[in-house]
């Protein structure tokens, strides 16, 4: 655990950060894909998409992290206009 931690820490944040860009837009690919194909046999809800299903998981993630932005983004606009 020690090692992969380290080599987190060695590697640049502009490489972290296209490595963490790619898997999100796979992912999000992915689950665009899944929304469009058709249920598998024996679903106990066969109108719902497996992206309607997981998204109610999701989208407290991302309330998160627009909240997040928003405590970054707004004292800083404040802050400038203000000098």
């Amino acid at each position: 655990m020690r090692k992969l931690l380290r080599l987190y820490l060695r590697t640049s944040l502009i490489l972290r950060t296209l490595v963490s860009f790619v898997v999100g837009s796979l992912i999000g690919v992915v689950f665009w894909s899944a929304s469009d194909e058709a249920q598998p046999t024996g679903a106990a809800t066969p109108d719902v998409t497996v992206s309607e299903r997981v998204i109610p998981y999701i989208f407290p993630l991302g309330q998160v992290f627009v909240h997040m932005l928003k405590m970054i983004v707004v004292p800083i606009s404040v802050e400038t206009r203000l000098h």
